[in-house]
């Protein structure tokens, strides 16, 4: 009897838990993602199918809850006439209070990058000059840096194009002009590109059906993990990214509330 009441209670709590889970995103069908024009899909029946090098979005969003934990699913394969698909990437974009993206340079941060500008930069200027900091090997600078990263998401950087060692400096090639003065002395910090792949980035795509997930809760005030979320995020949308000369077949993308 106690065995009976006892299993009876672990179904009810399983329907429970399936009970209180709820879906905040559903990409199921073609019309729920942004495509760019060039790459349009090449299956939107019983799956959806494009070919890389392509980056889609979904056209939705939902708001953040950092207390609540939330699950980002999906089922993906590569087409039986090609190779496997390495390497694709997929989770989210974050969105500020203001309905703004807020990209990948704004937080993906470089440790041990922190120095200051060795010049002061005028508005208008794509030529900058830096001091050297042992760490710099990402493609953007981020101006009004700070130790503690209470700047995050920073929305002062700029990609550079060139770097070129002077001395004790590095001088760097903008890709567009500076916007506004800094003096020299300014902390300045390098960051790069890196995404929320809270869903996948290193993991193959089989030729078989095989669902993927990843749960993410909390917030990273440093922006390093992949199952929490950064600084400045309101709200959220979804990413796939198919690598070059390669297609990708997925269904059922999905975000649950736990």
């Amino acid at each position: 009897m106690k065995i009976v009441k006892f299993c009876i209670m672990l179904f009810t709590a399983a329907l429970f838990s399936l009970s209180a889970a709820e879906d905040v995103l559903a990409c199921y069908t073609n019309a729920a993602w942004k495509v760019p024009s060039w790459s349009p899909f090449y299956a939107i029946d019983d799956f959806l199918g494009i070919r890389g090098y392509v980056m889609i979005t979904s056209k939705r969003s939902f708001e953040i809850d950092s207390d609540a934990e939330y699950e980002i699913s999906g089922t993906f394969r590569s087409p039986a006439s090609q190779i496997k698909v390495r390497n694709f990437e997929c989770g989210f974009i974050m969105i500020d209070e203001e309905g703004k993206q807020i990209p990948c340079s704004a937080y993906s941060n470089y440790s041990g990058s922190m120095t200051t500008l060795a010049a002061d930069v005028k508005p208008g200027d794509k030529i900058i000059k830096i001091k050297k900091a042992p760490n710099w090997t990402g493609k953007f600078i981020a101006f009004n840096a700070r130790e503690d990263l209470s700047d995050l998401p920073n929305r002062e950087t700029y990609y550079y194009t060139k770097k070129v060692e002077e001395g004790g400096n590095y001088i760097l090639t903008l890709r567009r002009n500076v916007t506004k003065a800094y003096k020299a002395g300014t902390s300045v910090r390098c960051h790069g590109q890196n995404k929320l792949w809270t869903l996948n980035r290193f993991k193959t795509a089989p030729k078989e059906w095989k669902t993927f997930s990843g749960r993410i809760k909390g917030i990273d005030k440093t922006a390093a993990s992949v199952n929490k979320w950064y600084p400045g995020a309101g709200r959220a949308c979804i990413f796939i990214i198919v690598p070059a000369n390669a297609a990708l077949e997925f269904k059922d993308i999905a975000v649950r509330k736990l």
